[in-house]
Order: structure tokens, then sequence, then C-alpha cells
């Protein structure tokens, strides 16, 4: 017999308590010797974002800010980034929430939540 396994269950929020996803964040790019990317990033850049649990994750559009052209492995940046499904996170971003960017199996950097935009 094949086990089901329960759905999972996303917290529903006050609309007042609801973020619509956009958010200012520090992020730090790890370099290609801590196991980053090769090349840079460029503005609209479309990593998966994983708080602290791994098994919950949604699609981020990252836009930088400040003029910049690019976001190169080892670099920090301030940039502006929108949840592609905010709902799936279950919980609000709030500031100072921690988030580790992934591109497939790998992990290629991280950040903390600035303030919601």
């Amino acid at each position: 017999m094949i086990e089901k396994k329960p759905k999972t269950k996303i917290a529903k929020h006050k609309s007042s308590d609801r973020s619509d996803g956009k958010f200012l964040a520090t992020v730090h790019m790890l370099s290609t010797q801590e196991g980053g990317r090769s090349k840079a990033f460029r503005d609209d850049f479309r990593p998966q974002l994983y708080l602290t649990d791994p098994d919950i994750s949604t699609s981020c559009f990252i836009h930088l800010i400040d003029g910049r052209q690019e976001v190169s492995p080892g670099e920090t940046a301030t940039v502006e980034a929108s949840l592609l499904i905010p709902a799936i996170l279950g919980n609000p971003l709030q500031p100072k929430t921690k988030f580790w960017l992934r591109e497939g199996a790998r992990t290629i950097g991280w950040g903390v939540v600035k303030r919601l935009v």
C-alpha cells in the first residue's frame, strides 16, 4: 500500500499582515571558490529563494538599484526583489529575515531583508 503524504497547508494572514512580496535586501553572492556562480548576474535575475526551511521556496526576481549594471561573484549589493508566489512562503517576510539564493541544488548567495516595499 502506498502512503499518501498530507497536503501542505499555507497559513492565511489578515490582509493588513500581507506583503505583496516586494522588498529591499542586502545580498551577498558567494565567490566561485565558495561554490557560487562563475559569472555575474544582471537586472531581472531569477533565482530560487529559500527561507530557514529548505522545503519551502519560491522564485524571485532581483532588480538592481543604485545604478548597478551587474553583481559579480563575491560581491555584496543592495537590491529590490519581488517574490513570484509570495503566499507559498506562508509567513510574510519581515525586516532582518535571512534567506538563501539557489540555482538548482547549488547555493549561490544569501541575503537579509532590509524593508518591505
